[in-house]
């Protein structure tokens, strides 16, 4: 799974060219819902307990740890709003793996592309 994220990640930014693995499973799915649904979710729970796995053993979090039985209430809400502020770009980066193809976007992309228009982050 490592590897399909990577390679996929490798080429993200080709144009025209659609060699993802995650692509070609959302896309063999074609009208079967529940059967995107599962190749869709399949790798983004991976990459976020990758992710937020890394974040815990990193220490990024030690000063806020969480302990059986102890953990405070400051803690609890550090904790939450440093795996919230990863939800949104983990989830941009997968739409970009899966690559919808023809120019189309999802509500998601809209709206976050919208927002970073309006913060003039985007130019």
């Amino acid at each position: 799974m490592s590897f399909a994220i990577l390679s996929a990640e490798a080429i993200i930014l080709t144009s025209g060219v659609d060699l993802s693995l995650f692509s070609i499973l959302v896309h063999a799915g074609g009208q079967q819902e529940v059967l995107v649904q599962l190749t869709a979710v399949i790798p983004l729970m991976y990459m976020c307990i990758c992710t937020y796995y890394s974040l815990f053993k990193m220490g990024m979090m030690m000063l806020y740890s969480l302990t059986p039985k102890q953990t405070s209430s400051v803690s609890l809400l550090m904790i939450c709003s440093m795996i919230a502020r990863y939800a949104a770009p983990i989830s941009y980066n997968f739409l970009n793996l899966i690559n919808l193809g023809g120019g189309r976007k999802t509500i998601f992309e809209q709206v976050f592309y919208y927002s970073l228009r309006v913060l003039n982050l985007l130019f």
